[in-house]
């Protein structure tokens, strides 16, 4: 089967436009990667304020909270994933 110019240009196209949106998806996961190894080590090297204020990741942002005292932040964190061991770990988290 043959295919008229106008066809065989949005055949073209389509696989163009295909492979642009397989490729936006890898580089966007890529991105969401890097962004959680620079805040895992911003973390690492005692800048855990400035990690919690960027970060995405609920999970590390409870860490984070509790490692700063941030009481509120982490039972805000904790309530809205309503995971059972946040509340437990906010719960058994030592008060001065």
């Amino acid at each position: 089967m043959k295919l008229r110019r106008h066809q065989h240009i949005v055949y073209v196209l389509s696989i163009l436009l295909a492979g642009y949106f397989n490729n936006t998806r890898r580089i966007y996961s890529l991105c969401l990667l890097l962004m959680q190894i620079i805040l895992v080590s911003l973390s690492f090297q005692g800048f855990k304020q400035q990690a919690l204020a960027v970060s995405t990741d609920p999970e590390h942002r409870f860490e984070l909270a509790l490692q700063l005292g941030e009481l509120k932040i982490a039972y805000q964190l904790a309530v809205e994933a309503e995971v059972r061991e946040c509340l437990i770990a906010f719960l058994n988290f030592p008060l001065l």
